[in-house]
């Protein structure tokens, strides 16, 4: 009984507001809102609440002084005065074979109207990338692909464009060995 009460407890305390912060919208004006009263880090993720109540994802691109900067990330209203709790993290997407047919937007919330991605690992969008050697080497190479002829190119712009010599203006000035090159490929 009294393991219980603290299991109760400790769950409790767990998801307890305690150290949720939030501010408030000072301006809004397109996909860019400027918010006061919250503390945010660069790239850290927000929800601003819109007239309805629903939370709309937000970036922290900036702040100066007192006052936060935040690209809007979904699409909506934000409008003076709305609330912005801070998620202590940057966006992040999720990975993994669970998601092959599936459509997600650029948050990893499902548009294709299936449900909630499980058994996926949700990736920061600004994690460092790997080191070039701690990967495996690559053993087998993939067969080249050839250029696409003349012939194969849709009729109209694209033959003019490719037949058609670029403006004086528009050329990169050549070196005598590229002329030379140049001699040796074209007809």
């Amino acid at each position: 009984m009294i393991t219980a009460r603290l299991e109760a407890l400790a769950e409790a305390a767990a998801t307890a507001n305690v150290h949720r912060r939030s501010g408030t919208v000072l301006h809004a004006s397109g996909e860019m809102a400027t918010a006061t009263g919250i503390n945010l880090e660069p790239r850290e993720m927000v929800f601003v609440e819109d007239p309805a109540g629903r939370p709309l994802a937000a970036e922290c691109s900036g702040a100066s002084g007192a006052h936060s900067y935040l690209a809007v990330l979904d699409r909506g209203a934000i409008v003076a005065g709305a609330k912005v709790h801070a998620s202590g993290r940057p966006p992040s997407a999720p990975v993994g074979r669970a998601l092959l047919g599936r459509v997600l937007d650029g948050l990893g919330r499902p548009m294709d109207g299936g449900p909630d991605p499980a058994g996926v690992r949700w990736v920061s969008g600004y994690a460092e990338p790997p080191h070039p050697l701690d990967r495996a080497p690559i053993v087998t190479s993939l067969p080249a692909a050839s250029a696409p002829s003349m012939d194969s190119l849709p009729s109209g712009v694209a033959k003019e464009s490719a037949s058609s010599p670029a403006p004086a203006s528009a050329r990169a000035p050549s070196s005598g060995c590229s002329r030379a090159v140049q001699r040796l490929t074209l007809p």
